[in-house]
């Protein structure tokens, strides 16, 4: 029995620890919401292509065909350049082939002559080859000609300043009336 009231003794004397008390709980309803991720970055733009429109004749600025700002598409016209000194150039081309195929006709002739004469033992052959070579002479006269009237007229093409690329075509550096060089005065820039 005394072991008993031992234990139920020590059992009495020990209190049980309190519970712990209860913390709070807050609860929030989830957000569902699309979620872009992005990042920031240091850079700058530049144009796939970007050109300097410059003339290929040299001549005075006659108008010009666009607004600052527009947009332009690949082969529009943008300048016009005084054509009158390139038809004038294109004109004596003419002129010298016209007298170069008188000089080639004459040359045939004259080589014809020749021959015949030299088949009656009346010309040398000396005369024929003379004739031969002036024949020659002429048809490069006449090659000559005709491909400076190709040129020329290419420089007459070259007073109509044409856009290389479609985009937008900056301010006009330079206004009618001016002196442009082929080659080197910058018109516009086309981006």
């Amino acid at each position: 029995f005394f072991v008993l009231a031992l234990v139920g003794g020590c059992s009495k004397s020990e209190e049980q620890p309190a519970a712990p008390p209860v913390m709070p709980v807050t609860v929030a309803q989830p957000i569902q919401q699309q979620v872009v991720d992005w990042d920031e970055f240091v850079g700058r733009f530049e144009a796939q292509q970007n050109v300097e429109v410059r003339p290929r004749a040299t001549g005075y600025l006659q108008s010009v065909h666009f607004r600052e700002g527009q947009y332009v598409r690949a082969g529009q016209l943008l300048f016009t350049i005084d054509a009158r000194p390139s038809q004038a150039a294109l004109a004596q081309s003419q002129a010298q082939l016209a007298r170069a195929q008188a000089t080639l006709t004459n040359a045939r002739t004259e080589l014809s002559r020749s021959r015949a004469l030299a088949a009656q033992q009346a010309a040398s052959t000396e005369e024929v080859e003379q004739r031969q070579a002036a024949l020659r002479t002429a048809e490069a006269d006449v090659a000559a000609a005709r491909a400076a009237i190709r040129a020329q007229q290419l420089n007459v093409g070259f007073t109509r300043v044409l856009a290389p690329l479609s985009g937008m075509v900056s301010e006009r550096r330079v206004d009618a009336g001016n002196s442009v060089t082929a080659d080197q005065t910058v018109l516009t820039t086309i981006v």
